[in-house]
């Protein structure tokens, strides 16, 4: 159960990290 919710907190840090550094 701790991977899982580990695993949903590193998802949503992905997601902020590729929201908040746009290269462009």
């Amino acid at each position: 159960v701790y991977s899982v919710i580990k695993g949903i907190y590193i998802e949503l840090d992905y997601k902020k990290i590729l929201k908040g550094n746009k290269p462009e």
